[in-house]
């Protein structure tokens, strides 16, 4: 049982600490880490493994290689994500649908849906 447990936590990219530490803890023992101790885990914030397989997911729909997804992306903070920003103001304020515009042909440009 043991093995199988430490299996799939190392699947799901918990620490081998943290499995010993689960395992050895009893029923009547069982807590919730604190936020100090989560972050020695490394379970907060986003999960490495899973950001890179929904890069691959992302680039692959778009028929695109991981790098040039990356490059991409970079493109996309310095060109568009002002421009999206541009374009919250214009809706918070009920103002003109062009930041908008420029906002989704931007994204469009870097990111051509299919």
């Amino acid at each position: 049982m043991a093995a199988k447990l430490r299996a799939y936590l190392a699947e799901m990219n918990i620490p081998e600490r943290l499995a010993d530490e689960m395992i050895r803890t009893p029923p009547e023992s069982v807590r919730f880490l604190t936020r100090e101790e989560a972050e020695q885990y490394g379970l907060l914030g986003d999960d490495p493994a899973y950001a890179d397989m929904e890069v691959s997911a992302k680039a692959n729909k778009l028929g695109i290689s991981k790098v040039e997804y990356y490059e991409r992306q970079t493109r996309y903070e310095s060109e568009c994500r002002p421009l999206l920003i541009n374009c919250s103001q214009a809706l918070l304020l009920s103002q003109s649908q062009e930041p908008c515009n420029r906002y989704y042909q931007c994204k469009q440009r870097i990111f051509p849906e299919k």
